[in-house]
């Protein structure tokens, strides 16, 4: 949910380290040339399977359920076709072929390995592409329109850390628009089309989201019903600022968290030590270890670089550091000189706001909200979320509703087996679709 610096640290030398940094800090390319394929499609039962985009020259699909895979362009079958397997991953067992009839994915066509082809028809939805301006930065966006002429409801996205674009990667778009649901999706500022430079100043960025809303009601126009938001990840921080700053009805937070940023990186890092089968006291320890960091982070590394020192080298005595592995900023001070990421800090100061409290802004929210949350999340623990929401609802009678899928990790997605694939867990869309329907 917080980008770090220890997906890339690593594996640097010291020489060249700045440029080596610099570069891994772009956003992702997008791949236009598949944009048309991009969208939902119905079979004849009425399952609805949804693509978008994947890395390289590939395609990711999702059905209503959650069942997944990948697939990826092959030529020399057909043009328009995509040979894969399922799982998200597209390392599953069931080999998948997919062909779509024209260059602008009219219909596909399914042929699994096992089972008969099937095909399934795209569901015509009006996208409306938009460029419109936020503090100074103009934004792209698309508006997702369901067929029809009567009002429909309203989904303005905020999405999470990543970098990726999200135009062409989020799913719930097209699940939302094939489900009679309007939807405006943006590149955030420094990613895909967008301009401006990449951050994560929640305040910022939620004023990207009121400036989104309003550019998403002036296209829709008499099809206007009511508007909400729906944020993943560290989106969950950034709706509910939106929400206070422009009239909406309603937020939804996906695998969002209730606790500061500090919080969630304690939380993590003294899950990965239960994880990793350590006692009470080592847990705690790992804990300290992370506030130590984050007093850094928040400092601009002008506080608590000898607290640090003496937790880290108490660690290593200990043999328990290098057990803190995964993307995260303790792991990074962890496995590398403080001084090293000292210097190519600057690189990565996003504005974090380590210390930002979002119970005061849920609380001050007088609207229905939906959170939808991993009970198996390894990146965003969720336990001290859901006790808080909780507290919530008996404390304010408020239109609070939590949703807990207990072997979700972050994404909502599903581990199938410690040797299997994954998918989106089932029941997630369908939650999603009747909460705004259903109200």
């Amino acid at each position: 949910m917080i980008d770090s610096l220890s997906r890339v640290l690593p594996a640097i030398a010291l020489l060249g380290v700045v440029l080596v940094l610099a570069a891994c800090n772009r956003s992702e390319p997008r791949n236009a040339a598949y944009d048309a394929y991009h969208g939902a499609y119905v079979f004849q039962d009425g399952d609805v399977v949804v693509f978008t985009q994947s890395a390289n020259d590939c395609l990711r699909y999702v059905h209503f359920d959650g069942r997944a895979g990948r697939v990826c362009a092959n030529e020399d079958l057909a043009p328009g076709t995509f040979a894969g397997a399922n799982h998200l991953d597209g390392n599953g067992p069931d080999a998948v072929t997919v062909a779509f009839s024209d260059p602008r994915g009219g219909s596909v066509v399914f042929r699994r390995e096992h089972g008969q082809p099937q095909s399934a028809e795209r569901v015509p939805v009006t996208a409306i592409d938009a460029e419109f301006t936020s503090e100074g930065t103009q934004l792209v966006g698309r508006l997702l329109v369901p067929p029809g002429d009567e009002p429909v409801p309203l989904v303005v996205f905020a999405h999470g850390s990543s970098q990726r674009a999200a135009i062409p990667s989020y799913r719930e778009q097209h699940f939302l628009a094939a489900n009679n649901i309007a939807t405006f999706v943006f590149d955030k500022r420094g990613t895909g089309l967008s301009g401006g430079n990449y951050t994560q100043d929640f305040h910022l960025l939620a004023a990207d989201v009121a400036a989104g809303v309003g550019e998403a009601q002036s296209l829709l126009g008499d099809r206007l019903g009511r508007t909400g938001l729906m944020g993943f990840s560290q989106g969950g921080w950034v709706a509910p600022l939106a929400a206070a700053e422009t009239p909406v009805d309603f937020f939804i937070v996906a695998y969002g968290l209730a606790v500061s940023p500090a919080e969630e990186e304690r939380s993590e890092i003294m899950q990965q030590m239960r994880r990793a089968g350590h006692n009470d006291a080592t847990v705690a320890a790992a804990g300290a270890l992370a506030n130590a960091a984050i007093t850094l982070a928040d400092s601009d590394f002008a506080v608590g670089q000898e607290e640090f020192a003496v937790l880290k080298a108490q660690a290593a005595a200990d043999g328990w550091l290098s057990d803190i592995t995964e993307d995260n900023l303790t792991a990074a001070l962890g496995q590398n000189p403080v001084w090293v990421v000292n210097l190519v800090w600057p690189l990565f100061d996003v504005d974090t706001p380590w210390r930002h409290e979002p119970v005061p802004i849920i609380q001050s929210l007088d609207i229905p909200q939906l959170w939808v949350l991993g009970g198996s999340d390894t990146e965003a623990p969720s336990d001290e979320t859901v006790a808080i929401l909780r507290d919530l609802q008996r404390d304010t009678n408020r239109g609070i509703v939590t949703a807990v899928f207990p072997t979700a990790d972050h994404g909502m997605i599903e581990r199938e087996g410690p040797d299997a694939g994954n998918r989106i867990v089932d029941g997630y869309y369908l939650l999603v679709v009747d909460f705004i329907h259903g109200w």
